[in-house]
């Protein structure tokens, strides 16, 4: 790792702010860091789940001791935003963030029409502070929202429980 950063170089204004050789190299780790998850969240959509979880495999046997769990599951990167996405993320309304995408401020398709849903692509967001904890909430969501279709598609098929209503 240390030859890595030995590779990556910081702006001459930000060394100057630096004053030791730990500063420095701490925020080499932090810029690297940065741009392998802007590199991941590009790469990660391309790849089916199954290839994802064969790809975790493989990195937990080569360094087992070294990867947790939760290090390798990372929420996955959705391709599109939703205008409540970019909200929640940006704390506008949502109001103004399709006036933005409207005035092409995002890169930002609006779907079937003038009144209809837009999306926005992710990368001007992802360097938000609060990114990873909206797709960890996000994914959250979409696995309780999936819980309630796999519950919803049992009670279909006759397999689950049926309340009626009546005593």
């Amino acid at each position: 790792m240390s030859k890595v950063l030995g590779y990556v170089t910081l702006p001459k204004s930000a060394e100057n702010r630096l004053h030791s050789e730990a500063e420095i190299t701490l925020a080499k780790i932090r810029l690297l860091q940065s741009e392998l998850r802007l590199r991941e969240a590009q790469v990660v959509p391309l790849l089916s789940e199954e290839t994802l979880r064969e790809v975790e495999e493989s990195v937990k046997s080569v360094y087992p001791m070294n990867f947790s769990d939760s290090a390798l599951s990372l929420p996955i990167v959705p391709e599109y935003l939703s205008v409540r996405d970019v909200s929640k993320l940006t704390g506008l309304v949502p109001q103004v963030v399709r006036r933005h995408c409207a005035n092409g401020k995002w890169e930002a398709e609006q779907v079937a029409g003038e009144h209809s849903t837009w999306r926005i692509k992710p990368e001007p967001f992802m360097k938000f502070s609060n990114w990873e904890t909206f797709l960890k909430e996000r994914e959250r969501e979409m696995k309780g929202s999936k819980k309630i279709v796999d519950h919803a598609l049992e009670l279909w098929d006759g397999e689950g429980p049926v309340d009626y209503g009546t005593k």
